[in-house]
């Protein structure tokens, strides 16, 4: 539903100024400006034409129709000579680095904000030890939400709930460190004297959205978890890092894991499953892109030792599976795993191969052995 500029000035004044939100804004002539370049939480205001555009949170670039820039000045005296009086619901932007809102207060015009002015912003004092980008940052608790044809503009009043957006998306490459033995998660994990405790924890530092290589050491320990990473997006990588080789798979104990909704590359290397239920999957992979599993190995009384589903790509390599009560590898619905030189054969799986539902498996070298080698139906096919 549209809102009258009178609306969205509230909106905006409290979005831009009582509360402690900013958005990144770019500014520029209309010809030198493409609002298709945005990303999530960013502005854009053509200076000539005053059109101004923001992308949303679900990465939509949506032109603000109902917001009126009459014109620009250099300076607030600038605008009070030209326009000693206003009209309540009028915009000017004002200076550079950084522009400003200005607004007819109905006795005064009122600077709203800026659109990129750091000292404005709430220091790490005011918000707490949580941290922050001085460019973007949201907080969490809803104070003002303005509908503008399809979007919503959503401020929020909560200094204690600021989250970063490096939360959302990655801003460079990262490295982290976990150690079992000496870690903590309450450590920043960036070095191994100062490493996380779970692996888990590190995970938790991926950002949804990934551009960048984020690269996770883990240290030779036993890790009683069930490894889990989910909805990432973006063309990065993802690293995590146990043992070099197959042979010392076996220092480096997880539980079980599963990734679900992964773009980015994902390549684990050199972790045994050691779960012992045989209804749950030593290693799943739900509607994953770009799967590379490197030494890794199911020793425990699992269901399957390795899974994928749900258009699932990538590839196995030196792995190894035993007590699988079902199959050692599973692929299913459309995915497409290539099963290269196991380290190991295994005993006690029930089938070294299963394939169905459109899937392909290829094979080469050394595979998986069970009770039934292989098994392929309902269109799928091992190759």
């Amino acid at each position: 539903m549209a809102v009258t500029q009178n609306e969205l000035i509230t909106a905006l004044t409290t979005f831009l100024s009582t509360n402690p939100v900013r958005l990144s804004v770019r500014h520029g002539l209309a010809a030198e400006v493409d609002p298709a370049d945005l990303i999530v939480g960013e502005m854009l205001c053509a200076t000539d034409t005053m059109q101004t555009w923001i992308c949303t949170a679900t990465g939509t670039v949506v032109e603000l129709t109902g917001l009126n820039i009459l014109g620009y000045y250099a300076t607030s005296g600038a605008l009070d000579t030209a326009h000693p009086t206003g009209t309540a619901g009028q915009i000017y932007l004002v200076g550079t680095s950084p522009t400003h809102y200005y607004t007819w207060s109905g006795a005064a015009w009122v600077d709203l904000g800026a659109m990129n002015d750091v000292s404005t912003f709430a220091t790490t004092a005011s918000v707490g030890a949580r941290t922050y980008t001085e460019e973007n940052y949201v907080t969490d608790d809803e104070s003002v939400t303005a509908s503008i044809d399809a979007l919503d503009i959503q401020a929020k009043d909560s200094a204690d709930d600021i989250v970063s957006l490096e939360a959302y998306f990655s801003t460079s490459d990262m490295t982290y460190y976990v150690n079992g033995a000496t870690g903590s998660d309450s450590n920043d994990g960036l070095s191994s004297g100062n490493a996380f405790l779970t692996i888990n924890k590190a995970i938790s530092m991926i950002p949804s959205l990934l551009f960048h290589t984020y690269t996770i050491n883990v240290a030779a320990g036993t890790y009683a978890e069930v490894l889990k990473l989910e909805a990432i997006s973006g063309t990065g990588v993802i690293n995590i890092l146990g043992a070099s080789s197959y042979a010392t798979a076996g220092s480096y104990q997880i539980t079980s894991a599963y990734f679900q909704r992964i773009s980015p590359k994902l390549y684990i290397k050199g972790f045994e499953a050691t779960n012992s239920s045989t209804s749950v999957t030593s290693f799943r992979f739900t509607s994953c892109d770009n799967i590379y599993v490197q030494y890794c190995e199911s020793s425990g009384t699992s269901l399957y030792g390795f899974f994928a589903e749900f258009n699932t790509t990538g590839r196995l390599y030196g792995c190894g599976c035993s007590n699988a009560s079902y199959a050692a590898l599973v692929a299913k619905d459309c995915s497409q795993v290539s099963s290269y030189e196991w380290s190991e054969a295994g005993s006690g799986n029930a089938r070294g191969l299963f394939c169905q539902t459109a899937a392909i498996i290829g094979k080469y070298s050394t595979q998986p052995q069970g009770t039934t080698a292989e098994t392929a139906n309902n269109g799928g096919t091992i190759v």
